[in-house]
């Protein structure tokens, strides 16, 4: 249980920095993913970042038998998939996904889904120590 602890505050945290982050430069996002997209090196380093962190969340905290723990389990196998596919997926796959993505909508529900959950996520380590 301590390390489902552990996670929702470093996950929490980190959502909730990277939720207000996509709110308040929704004006250079696009610019952002077209230059991301657009440089294989930057899309390599990212897929191997993000399948290691999530081949080390989904080894460490598989549960699936409460909120906080299948929300935890569930953004590890969602780093798992977003690495895998970076490094696997062929190149205009990827634009593709990318423009589909690529719209100020799904910035703001993006970064206000990553708020709540983060919060959320924070307020069970809150609880946790208290």
């Amino acid at each position: 249980m301590e390390l489902t602890f552990f996670l929702a505050k470093v996950i929490g945290a980190f959502l909730v920095i990277v939720g207000v982050s996509i709110l308040l430069k929704q004006k250079s996002l696009p610019l952002l993913a077209e230059q991301f997209i657009n440089n294989f090196y930057l899309k390599y380093f990212a897929g191997i970042m993000a399948l290691i962190m999530g081949l080390l969340l989904v080894a460490s905290h598989n549960l699936w038998t409460s909120p906080e723990k299948i929300i935890i389990t569930l953004i590890g196998w969602a780093a798992l998939l977003k690495g895998a596919s970076l490094i696997l997926l062929p190149e205009n796959t990827l634009a593709g996904l990318a423009k589909i993505c690529n719209n100020k909508t799904w910035a703001i529900i993006g970064g206000l889904v990553a708020i709540v959950l983060g919060v959320y996520l924070l307020y069970i380590w809150y609880t946790a120590i208290v």
